[in-house]
């Protein structure tokens, strides 16, 4: 075995106790399983549109991605003592769909990539905008629509020059080799973002391949230049928005909204700006934001109908 699965299974076993401690303290709620924090809080605002009573009786608990998660399930469905009933576990897709949903009816798979691609969609940061700036009445709403138009611009520019490096995580998926995604983020280690100028492009160091940033292994780096190829027409037809990396994407989009705090408080006494109204106290930080875009987006059919096939 080697070292990594070890440490996966000896969090399993820590994970599998933190478990049967939460069974004994809620035996009778349902207990939703999630692969990290930020996961579990952007969810929940969906579960309060589907069921407020389930919503709010039943316990949450994250641990540390996906195959951990799949590595709990396997544990508890073994145990003799504790069982999958009214256990939930919410997952992404990621680009290997590992999970056999109608033998583990039990764990939900997002439609997309990731969680953080369902919020990603230009309505729902046109909603978050007015909102959060206090838009109203005509002048802003022109400015909004602006806004609306600047950021379908860049996002759309943002993924043809990034498109390379979602390719190569794509083949990393495929081919099961070990690239440190979450070592890696996009606005320090992969692109020079120009919002004024609308200026997307990739960091010097990434134009002949992101090998290094992902520190990717020799041998691995040589089968991605042999192969890669023959993996592109598959890739292509993957949808960008939905079916990309959605760290990724959320990354960018904090970052536009940051630029767009910048803006607002240059402008904020030019009547020529941004219009006056209060500014809610939200958090835009990486961590933080997507559980306040979630807020915004309806609740995908896929997850509504699953709780609902769960007893919700």
């Amino acid at each position: 075995m080697t070292r990594k699965a070890n440490l996966i299974t000896a969090r399993a076993a820590d994970f599998f106790r933190d478990f049967i401690n939460l069974r004994a303290k809620y035996s009778n709620n349902y207990i939703l399983i999630h692969e990290g924090a930020r996961c579990s809080f952007a969810y929940q605002s969906w579960f309060h549109k589907v069921n407020t009573n389930y919503a709010n009786s039943s316990a949450h608990m994250h641990v540390n991605g996906k195959r951990d998660a799949l590595k709990l399930h396997g544990l508890i469905s073994k145990s003799k003592t504790h069982s999958n009933n009214n256990v939930l576990y919410f997952l992404d897709s990621d680009y290997n769909k590992l999970i056999d949903s109608e033998r583990h009816p039990n764990i939900y798979l997002t439609d997309g990539y990731a969680i953080e691609n369902e919020v990603l969609s230009a309505n729902v940061v046109l909603r978050f905008i007015k909102q959060y700036f206090g838009l109203s009445g005509l002048h802003d709403h022109a400015n909004s629509q602006k806004f609306r138009s600047d950021f379908d611009s860049v996002f759309e520019k943002y993924l043809r020059v990034a498109r390379p490096v979602h390719f190569f995580v794509y083949f990393c998926a495929q081919k099961n080799i070990t690239c440190y995604l979450r070592d890696v983020r996009l606005c320090r280690d992969v692109l020079c973002i120009d919002f004024p100028n609308n200026d997307v492009r990739l960091k010097e160091g990434m134009v002949d391949g992101p090998f290094d940033v992902f520190k990717v292994s020799d041998e691995d780096r040589h089968a991605f230049i042999e192969e890669s190829r023959s993996f592109e027409p598959d890739f292509a037809l993957l949808d960008p928005t939905r079916d990309w990396r959605g760290k990724f994407h959320l990354e960018f989009l904090v970052a536009f909204l940051g630029y767009l705090v910048e803006q607002r408080s240059e402008r904020r006494d030019s009547p020529s700006g941004w219009g006056g109204g209060t500014r809610p106290p939200v958090d835009l930080r990486f961590d933080t934001v997507l559980s306040v875009l979630a807020h915004y987006v309806e609740v995908p059919k896929s997850l509504k109908s699953f709780l609902i096939a769960n007893g919700w």
